[in-house]
Formats: structure tokens, C-alpha cells, sequence
């Protein structure tokens, strides 16, 4: 029995001796936390496997996943340093033409350009437009992006020429890949509709306008507040064409969506109203253009009031009775200026009397309270 004992103790052992405690790896651990969105972990295993790697190939992607993580950490130099290590291993891999190296070089160009080297970015995103270029049907979604990432750089150093031709290429490719109602191509279509406006080439421009607004009517709806930015740009071109035919019912349904999805009293309205207001002056429709105008000084008269109004409650709050009272003051001399009355002005005169009862200014305060009892409409004693 003992014997027994002995032997089965031993198997035990040996069975125990065998069993290892799988090793960590840092790159699927790097991966898993990415995937959580626990970069500063990721970042930190991708480290971890950069150092540990034995073979060309893992180091390459952990430089890749370090490079994408570093940057959502806002750390772009990181981003670009680990890049950088990555090209040259991925054109003794696969070759100085190849995709993966394109790959590469398109994502350094992003914290290069976060770095403000533009002229680096755009060597990078060149070069990696010449590779893809040998294989013009292949990754046809990632070529696209990589023309308009350059015609965003040429339209910052106001090269709109080049950035013009980039993003009519850009938009042929992504329409041969997507659909052209996809988020990439119809980012690109208003980039190109842009650079058009901006260049005064209304001609060019208005076409694109109108396709993006079909795309978005049927994407999003005929009401819905994703259309309202193809509307004004589409306005504006028809304006500078003077195709005010068009452009009229554009402007009134851009008015009516802004007035829909953002309530009558939103700043971008004013704004649409003096757009309108200039449309009908270019006509010599001035008794159409007047009322838009007035409409757009009392929005905006009554904001600063509003405005007013909440900086004098916080120095009220902040015992800065004063400052309160000068800005009350203000306000309802605004009011009055602008013949504002009832529902707007009242709440202001009510605050105003209370701040100058705390100051014992009785006899100012007792002129606004005879002011609130006097029905409206009356005349000022």
C-alpha cells in the first residue's frame, strides 16, 4: 500500500512539473484593452510587446497599434515616432510599393499634421498616394481618403487649385467603392462643393449641392435638420449665380427648418434673416427685405436683454448690487429704446426694483413699480 502511496505521489509530481503557467502576451493584451478603450493599458502592452518582439512582423504591428493609440492619448509625437520605426520594417517586409507601406505612411501624416508639420504630412500622404496609384483598384475607400486628407492640407496652405482637382479624384473613388449616400462620400462631395463655393465657382458648385440635398432628403428625410447646411450653401451659389428664382424657396425652406428644429428664437435664425433680407435687397425688394431686418434687430435685442439680465442676476448673487442695478438699467433701456413691452421686459423690472430696494433707492424703485402697475398700453405718466 505504501508502495502505491509512493508511486501515485510520484505521477502527481511529475504531472504538476509539466504543467506551465501560459505565458502573457503584451500585443493580444494591448489588443483586448483597446478594445475596452483602456488606451493608456494598450499603449503600455503595445510598449511591452515593441520590446519583446523577436520576429520583423510583430514588431510592425505593435509599432501600428501603438502609433493609433498613442494618438487617441493626444500624444501625436509618440504617435509619430512609433510610426516612423514602423515604415522602414514594413518596406523590408512587403516592399517600398507596397499597400502596407501606404497604409503606414497615410496614418503618419495624421499626428504629423497634429504637429503642425504640414509639409511632412504631405510628403507622407504623396508618397502613399503613389503606391496606391500602381494598384488603382485595389483599396479604392482608403485611396479616396488619402486624396482628400492631402486636399485638406493643399486648402490650408490655400493651394484650392490642387485641392479642387484631389477631391473630384477623391470622389470618384469613393463612389466606385460606396454608395454615394455613405458618410465618407457624402463628406467628400461637400468638400468639393466647398472648395467650389469658396472659389466662386458657383456653376461647378450648384450641381453638387443639389445632388448632396437629394442624397440627404433621402437619407434623413425632407424635414430634417441634417439638410439644413446643403441648403444655405445651396442658397448661397443660386444667390451668386442670380438664379434668385431657385434660390428664393431654398432660403424659405432653410427659414422654416431652423425655425423647426431649433425654436424661433435661435441665433442662426437672425442670421438666416439677414441672409434673406440681403437676397430680396439685391432684388430691389426692399418692402420684402425691411421686415426680415426688424425681425432679426428684435431677436437679437432681445438676447442681449436676456443677456443682460443673467449677468446682472450673477452680480446680484455675488452681492455686487451696483454692477446689478447698472446692468437691470441697461437692459430696460433697450427695452425701451426698441419699444419691447409686456412678457420680455417685465421679469427685468421686477429683478431691478428688488436690487434698488436693497440699495434703499426707494424713490427709483417706486418709479419702476408704478411703471409694472400701469397697464400696458397706457401712456407714461
Amino acid at each position: 500500500m505504501f508502495r502505491y502511496l509512493l508511486i501515485a505521489a510520484g505521477t502527481a509530481i511529475q504531472a504538476a512539473a509539466q504543467i506551465q503557467t501560459p505565458a502573457i502576451d503584451p500585443l493580444n493584451v494591448g489588443k483586448d484593452a483597446m478594445a475596452a478603450h483602456d488606451y493608456a493599458r494598450a499603449a503600455e502592452q503595445f510598449r511591452a510587446a515593441i520590446e519583446e518582439a523577436g520576429e520583423p512582423a510583430a514588431a510592425l504591428e505593435a509599432l501600428r497599434r501603438l502609433g493609433a493609440v498613442t494618438r487617441l492619448l493626444g500624444h501625436p509625437d509618440e504617435a509619430e515616432e512609433a510610426l516612423l520605426r514602423a515604415a522602414p520594417i514594413a518596406a523590408k517586409l512587403h516592399g517600398d510599393t507596397s499597400l502596407e507601406l501606404a497604409s503606414i505612411l497615410s496614418n503618419l501624416s495624421g499626428p504629423q499634421r497634429a504637429l503642425g508639420k504640414r509639409k511632412e504630412a504631405l510628403l507622407s500622404l504623396e508618397s502613399a498616394l503613389r503606391m496606391r496609384e500602381l494598384r488603382p483598384t485595389e483599396q479604392l475607400v482608403e485611396f479616396s481618403s488619402d486624396l482628400q486628407r492631402t486636399s485638406a492640407i493643399r486648402i490650408e496652405l490655400g493651394e484650392t487649385g490642387p485641392a479642387k482637382e484631389l477631391l473630384t479624384r477623391s470622389l470618384a473613388a469613393c463612389e466606385k467603392a460606396l454608395p454615394p449616400e455613405s458618410a465618407q462620400c457624402m463628406g467628400v462631395l461637400d468638400a468639393l462643393a466647398g472648395v467650389l463655393r469658396d472659389r466662386s465657382e458657383y456653376s461647378e458648385a450648384e450641381p453638387l449641392y443639389v445632388r448632396a440635398l437629394r442624397l440627404r432628403e433621402a437619407a434623413f428625410g425632407a424635414d430634417s435638420s441634417e439638410l439644413i447646411s446643403t441648403l444655405d450653401s445651396l442658397a448661397y451659389v443660386q444667390f451668386g449665380l442670380q438664379r434668385y428664382a431657385a434660390a428664393q424657396p431654398v432660403y424659405e425652406r432653410l427659414l422654416a427648418l431652423w425655425e423647426s428644429s431649433a425654436g424661433a428664437d435661435h441665433p442662426m435664425i437672425a442670421l438666416t434673416l439677414d441672409k434673406m433680407a440681403e437676397f430680396f435687397a439685391a432684388q430691389d425688394r426692399y418692402a420684402e427685405a425691411e421686415p426680415l431686418v426688424a425681425r432679426a434687430a428684435a431677436m437679437r435685442t432681445r438676447s442681449l436683454m436676456e443677456s443682460l439680465k443673467r449677468s446682472a442676476r450673477i452680480q446680484a448673487s455675488a452681492s455686487k448690487l451696483d454692477e446689478a442695478a447698472e446692468l437691470y438699467r441697461r437692459a430696460v433701456l433697450i427695452a425701451d429704446e426698441s419699444k419691447i413691452a409686456g412678457e420680455a421686459v417685465d421679469p427685468i423690472l421686477r429683478a431691478y426694483v428688488g436690487v434698488l430696494r436693497d440699495l434703499d433707492k426707494r424713490t427709483e424703485a417706486e418709479a419702476i413699480e408704478r411703471r409694472i402697475a400701469r397697464p400696458e398700453g397706457t401712456d407714461k405718466q
